[in-house]
């Protein structure tokens, strides 16, 4: 999302790349979100088996249907998860933007994410629900 450029130039800056130039060696970008205001792409880097997605995926609680699904897809893309992006990767690890990264069965979760994104989306929405309902109870 366009709200993320904030710190693209101290990225830049910090890993020696140009902002729009190729990637080093070893580092493949896949576009996973082209909508109006929302482009984004997930990095692979094959020589580690290492998937890093900002927005796309995620394990917060406001991202799974529920406790016990260790991955998913953002709720606002779940409808049209990327799995042409994303097919074929298997993954040691996936590092996202929100919540923690996925260090067991990183691949199994990635493709369960993609797999089950529209048919667990109106779980994925009450228990992102709830949860903000027992946050709200809290304060």
């Amino acid at each position: 999302m366009a709200r993320h450029r904030r710190d693209a130039e101290a990225i830049v800056a910090r890993h020696g790349v140009a902002g729009d130039g190729p990637l080093p060696s070893g580092i493949e970008a896949r576009r996973v979100v082209r909508f109006p205001g929302w482009h984004e792409v997930a990095l692979w880097l094959p020589g580690r088996r290492l998937l890093v997605a900002a927005d796309v995926l995620g394990t917060a609680g406001y991202f799974v249907a529920n406790d016990a699904e260790p991955l998913a897809v953002h709720p606002l893309i779940r409808p049209f998860p990327p799995r042409r992006a994303l097919a074929g990767l298997t993954p040691e690890a996936v590092a996202v933007g929100h919540g923690a990264p996925v260090t067991e069965d990183a691949a199994a979760a990635l493709h369960d994410a993609l797999r089950t994104a529209r048919r667990r989306l109106p779980a994925a929405y009450r228990h992102a629900w709830r949860a903000s309902r027992r946050a709200r109870a809290r304060n």
